[in-house]
């Protein structure tokens, strides 16, 4: 059977010169032109085609902490492996052509790896590393929709993984977490 799939995406790849200025570029266009992050590349896109998956298996958080003596280094690490799964999840809930899918799974995972990441951010604080305070009011500014009434839907995780606000905090938290 044959199967298609329209693909919309402005890709923005660094030649040259510091991650910092790149993630800064892509800040603007998502407050500018409404983009969002997704970061499935065309080849998992395909896989799925290929495959009749509307998506790929949702990716769990892996557990985290940090302690209150943590390294700078160890802190970037802990929220660089934390946006994984938010950036991952995030692509698929955000994803208007999957909003007939069962995305629960994607749902759960996501949520609770904003809850980590947001964790994590106050522990990175606490162990002195030079986090934006902003950053964590942000977070919890964006989650406040997800908790309310009965909980998070695919649909309201989608307008939060959409929005420009939640995406410059994205792009802001991966150039924080970028190896120098």
């Amino acid at each position: 059977p044959s199967r298609s799939l329209l693909v919309c995406e402005l890709e923005m790849e660094l030649v040259d010169g510091p991650v910092v200025g790149l993630l800064a570029l892509a800040g603007d266009w998502v407050q500018r032109h409404g983009l969002w992050l997704d970061v499935r590349s065309k080849a998992e896109r395909g896989e799925c085609l290929a495959r009749g998956l509307a998506c790929l298996a949702a990716t769990p958080p892996q557990p985290g902490s940090l302690a209150r003596d943590a390294s700078p280094e160890a802190c970037r690490l802990a929220i660089q492996q934390a946006l994984q799964p938010v950036l991952a999840n995030g692509s698929v809930l955000a994803d208007e052509g999957l909003a007939a899918q069962p995305l629960q799974d994607h749902l759960h995972h996501w949520h609770r790896s904003l809850g980590l990441l947001h964790k994590l951010l106050g522990q990175a604080q606490l162990a002195g590393a030079d986090v934006d305070a902003a950053w964590a009011e942000t977070l919890t500014a964006q989650l406040a929709p997800l908790d309310a009434g009965a909980g998070p839907t695919p649909t309201t995780a989608g307008r939060v993984a959409r929005s420009p606000v939640f995406n410059r905090l994205m792009l802001a938290l991966m150039g924080w977490a970028a190896p120098a």
